[in-house]
């Protein structure tokens, strides 16, 4: 029997298992935005995906996933996203921005008004609430029903994070290309209303889209928001700032010691997990990306990686070691034991060179220097316009990939299995079933048991 501790992956098939005898699972629309759906009412999970851009019968849609369906029910199903009121441009929420809220809904800000370039910014923001049961009641427009909630101006390529304080910070995106909007809002979800910063002090200091964002949750910039890529130099924003400036407040601040010498066009950007206190450690890692070459007349991929740790006095970008294949537009996925998966991407900008084959990196191996191990192909080319999530069971989920420089679309959903579901006996781990845990409501710095049918090494909890 062959080892399986590299993992393997499945297609989804016709009737949702992995029967090699049948047919994949067309997934009918590209995911070039994913997500798990929990709903607490039943207990069950499902995937969100959509690419939110062409009408389906005068309207846009959306896709969700069910990994357990009756024999009679679709495993796929529809979503609308209703129009907005008084607006004649659809919702197409095709590379907007989105993060979860604290009450479990989804939050997607920006999108594009059009399908041809240049593209324009949506000024529009929608929820997608996985508790609702009827799927055309799922998405609503932000302030539905009685105060329809524009953003001041559009977002196409924006970055959602969402603060400690339950607001949500958009940043960049264009308004019309090759305008960048540079004006930071936020969404108070207990206020209703949207809050823009338009000093001069507060106004981006970049011209980047999609920059890699992380709540920095300890150190000297705690509570701040990194910007780690794809632009050389790093940038902290403070939320929280009231807008009058002396020596130790501001807007933004260029973090020291940050400047890289690669540009990552593509790259991943990570908060790697927290350890628990006394460790002091908040590390981000950078991975891949593109940068333009001369000698190719393009921009070409990196396998360079990087590592910062913002707990530390003098933070500063560390290399670490490399990945084994050069890629951008890749997906990274942290797994719960603690190691990073990569997915996909291409060795040339735009959507040149498909690498198929993944990677995992140990980030506590070699010292911090990390190690990498080169994992089996895919079977879709996952390039730009694709996404990999985690799943529930440990499991990753992985979509889209678009049809664009000769390469064919991946139109179908692709499950990988890492090597821990693998390391027992005949390629069998035991995996641990829970019995019970003896809290109602687990809070911020409590202590919590749970009580498991065998013996673990470990535990982490995963967002």
């Amino acid at each position: 029997m062959p080892s399986l501790l590299n993992g393997r992956w499945d297609a989804i098939r016709t009737d949702n298992t992995f029967n090699q005898e049948l047919p994949v699972l067309n997934s009918q629309q590209t995911g070039v935005h994913a997500c798990l759906a929990y709903s607490p009412k039943d207990e069950s999970w499902r995937v969100l995906y959509f690419r939110a851009a062409d009408e389906e019968e005068g309207v846009i849609k959306t896709r969700v996933w069910n990994p357990s369906i009756a024999d009679d029910a679709e495993p796929i199903t529809k979503q609308t996203i209703p129009n907005w009121p008084g607006q004649s441009g659809k919702p197409r929420l095709f590379c907007a921005g989105h993060a979860f809220m604290h009450d479990g809904k989804l939050f997607v800000a920006g999108g594009t008004l059009g399908t041809t370039i240049p593209f324009t910014g949506l000024r529009y923001a929608y929820t997608f609430d996985p508790q609702v049961e009827d799927e055309d009641s799922k998405w609503n427009y932000l302030g539905y029903p009685d105060s329809p909630a524009l953003m001041h101006s559009g977002r196409w390529y924006p970055t959602v994070t969402v603060l400690p304080d339950r607001r949500l910070l958009v940043m960049s995106g264009f308004t019309q290309q090759p305008e960048v909007n540079r004006v930071p809002e936020t969404w108070n979800p207990i206020a209703g209303s949207w809050v823009r910063r338009t000093a001069a002090a507060a106004v981006m200091p970049f011209l980047d889209l999609y920059p890699g964002a992380h709540v920095v949750p300890r150190g000297q910039y705690q509570g701040q928001v990194f910007y780690s890529e794809p632009m050389l130099q790093s940038y902290v924003f403070d939320p929280n700032f009231d807008g009058i400036i002396n020596g130790s407040s501001y807007y933004w601040k260029a973090v020291p010691n940050t400047p890289r010498q690669f540009y990552r066009d593509g790259g991943c950007s990570l908060l790697l997990p927290i350890k628990p206190s006394p460790n002091t450690e908040a590390k981000v890692l950078i991975v891949g990306g593109a940068q333009y070459d001369s000698a190719f007349g393009t921009s070409v991929a990196t396998n360079t990686t990087e590592v910062i740790d913002l707990g530390a006095a003098n933070p500063a970008w560390q290399s670490v070691n490399s990945m084994l294949l050069a890629r951008t537009h890749a997906n990274a996925v942290i797994l719960p034991d603690g190691k990073i998966l990569i997915i996909g991407g291409n060795r040339i900008y735009f959507r040149e060179g498909a690498v198929t084959s993944g990677e995992l990196f140990d980030p506590e191996a070699s010292g911090g220097m990390g190690s990498w191990t080169l994992l089996p192909p895919c079977s879709g080319t996952r390039m730009y316009h694709s996404t990999g999530i985690l799943l529930p069971d440990a499991t990753v989920w992985v979509a889209g990939g678009d049809a664009l420089g000769g390469v064919p679309s991946s139109d179908f959903i692709e499950i990988y299995k890492p090597g821990y579901l693998f390391d027992g006996p005949n390629n069998q781990s035991v995996r641990p079933t829970i019995l019970s845990i003896n809290a109602a409501e687990i809070a911020y710095n409590s202590s919590f048991y749970i009580d498991v049918d065998v013996p673990v090494s470990g535990f982490s909890r995963d967002r």
